[in-house]
């Protein structure tokens, strides 16, 4: 246990360190300046509305990629439990977009005319502690990092289980039940400011497996909220009028079904998810003419250690 314990420390190291130095710019970094490219030949208040348009898809989809991640089931740690462990999600993007091609750098041969080779994937990886508390109450923080990028992620959770640890009669046949709230926010960039917040519901039932092992399958039911702010940025792509300018802000939200697995033998725990947007993700303010926000899906899988 020792030694996995240690390879756990190497993996965390290992993924912050992938972000130095913070000051390169790297092929999946968000450029939102780059969002007016295209629009020369449109009048003033036409290229804004293209320009906020690309801007709401392109923080939609950042938004769903960097939501906290759903591997937790909905039994609590217990007042002196907690858990340590190293998480990762893989989020599928529309990466053939315009909105993705011009709002991410490209990496050190970039051009202003984009990123001519998006990743078909954004992936990050977060540590995260959780600690469980009286009255079935378990909150938890998380640190991560996007790959290829100098973005960062911040994160809290809270999760209160309903409904847990029946073992007698009818109500053994019942899966636990809990609620959970969240928030992600991200930093690393200059022009856009990004936070999720969301919570949903749980519902899982652990099976024993032999004397040390058990499999826990479970279903995370969620809403995700998206507040997305443009900071301002000097935009080339402006033909008339001042090149400084910023986005209008992006807010709305996503729904998601969540199905997955935890493992968990003696104190190693093992947890994989898949996550499907079930309805078209939306925007609060409507702009005119701007691309449909596009739906999701996501893998998330971790490894750690529960006391």
């Amino acid at each position: 246990m020792i030694r996995l314990a240690l390879v756990f420390s190497i993996l965390f190291v290992a993924t912050f360190s992938a972000a130095a130095p913070a000051s390169a710019q790297k092929k999946m970094d968000i450029t939102t300046h780059r969002l007016y490219n295209g629009t020369s030949e449109l009048s003033r208040a036409e290229a804004q509305q293209v320009a906020d348009g690309r801007f709401g898809s392109l923080m939609s989809q950042l938004a769903g990629a960097i939501e906290p991640t759903v591997l937790t089931p909905a039994h609590s740690l217990g007042s002196r439990g907690f858990y340590l462990g190293f998480e990762t999600g893989v989020s599928q993007i529309d990466h053939q977009s315009e909105y993705w091609r011009l709002g991410t750098h490209g990496g050190a041969n970039a051009t202003e005319a984009g990123n001519a080779f998006p990743q078909g994937a954004l992936t990050h990886s977060r540590g995260v502690f959780r600690k469980g508390l009286p009255f079935g109450i378990d909150v938890g923080l998380g640190m991560g990092h996007v790959y290829l990028s100098n973005l960062f992620l911040w994160s809290a959770e809270v999760k209160i289980a309903l409904f847990e640890g029946w073992f007698k009669k009818w109500p053994r046949y019942l899966p636990d039940i809990a609620v959970q709230g969240f928030a992600t926010t991200i930093t690393g960039s200059k022009e856009f400011s990004l936070t999720v917040p969301g919570g949903g519901l749980i519902l899982s039932k652990p099976l024993v497996l032999g004397h040390s092992a058990t499999l826990t399958p479970m279903v995370h039911v969620r809403a995700v909220g998206i507040l997305a702010d443009s900071e301002l940025v000097y935009a080339a792509g402006i033909t008339s009028g001042s090149q400084v300018t910023a986005f209008n802000r992006m807010r709305g939200y996503r729904v998601r079904v969540a199905p997955g697995l935890v493992f968990r033998y003696q104190k190693l725990v093992l947890s994989g998810v898949f996550s499907i947007d079930v309805m078209d993700p939306t925007r609060v303010e409507e702009i005119p003419n701007a691309p449909e926000l596009s739906g999701q899906w996501r893998i998330d899988f971790g490894v750690g250690f529960q006391y």
